[in-house]
């Protein structure tokens, strides 16, 4: 039965493990990373088959630099398909991210603020309620003024996440002697990855936070309630930045 392998070599830059190190009367020195994947035994195109393939074993080794170029020209020269693109659905860190994911403490809420880039805030609903027509703009002026960043429909797709702030207003109820009380909620929510598997995507929240209406003070309006709301937001906010 044929097995085909795949071998993958790259030279780690810092943007990765380790950076070229310099030793006294010696040339660079290179970490080189060396993966085998091994494709799919009965597969007749075995480049369609290169996602399929699984991690057999990745090493490190420390080379010179000319021992680096001796290595990769003669990978390349028994190679049978050269140049293959590394494309990101062939996934050839993860099992190396997943574990470093995995071993990450979870942050603290203010911390998911800290060096936001900013939110896209679709306000259309909450301006056609009476009650909360003059929401968006208190809340856009307050959190301007506090270094919230608001970005267009076009900025956002941009933007890593693809972050978003939506607010939220119900109004106040009763029904057969039941008093449902006004609410306002607003979170921020973004495109995440899931540990278990970086390769699938999903939407969580960030930060979210709700205030409803105080019946024991008949005082109380809608714009009350927004206010507190905007303050719970700004503390959160202030001690990321802080």
């Amino acid at each position: 039965m044929r097995k085909i392998w795949s071998i993958y070599l790259s030279v780690l830059l810092v943007h990765f493990l380790a950076v070229p190190v310099s030793r006294a009367g010696a040339e660079e020195i290179d970490w080189v990373m060396i993966e085998a994947r091994l494709v799919p035994q009965n597969c007749s195109k075995p480049l369609e088959c290169v996602p399929k393939s699984s991690l057999i074993l990745r090493n490190l080794a420390f080379m010179e630099q000319d021992e680096t170029r001796e290595l990769a020209l003669f990978l390349n020269r028994i190679a049978t398909v050269r140049g293959i693109d590394a494309k990101d659905n062939l996934n050839y860190s993860s099992p190396m991210m997943i574990q470093t994911l995995h071993q990450k403490p979870k942050a603290d809420k203010p911390l998911l603020l800290k060096g936001h880039p900013g939110v896209y805030f679709d306000s259309a609903t909450l301006d056609s309620i009476s009650e909360s027509k003059a929401f968006s703009e208190f809340v856009r002026v307050q959190l301007s003024a506090a270094g919230v960043r608001f970005l267009s429909k076009e900025e956002v797709e941009h933007i890593p996440g693809r972050p978003k702030m939506s607010i939220r207003f119900n109004r106040h109820r009763e029904s057969e002697g039941c008093i449902i009380p006004f609410s306002v909620s607003m979170s921020i929510s973004e495109e995440t990855v899931l540990v278990r598997n970086p390769a699938l995507k999903t939407t969580s929240t960030i930060w979210s936070g709700s205030v409803r209406e105080n019946l024991a003070n008949r005082n109380y309006r809608p714009e009350s309630a927004i206010r507190e709301l905007v303050e719970k937001f700004l503390a959160d906010w202030n001690a990321a930045q802080a």
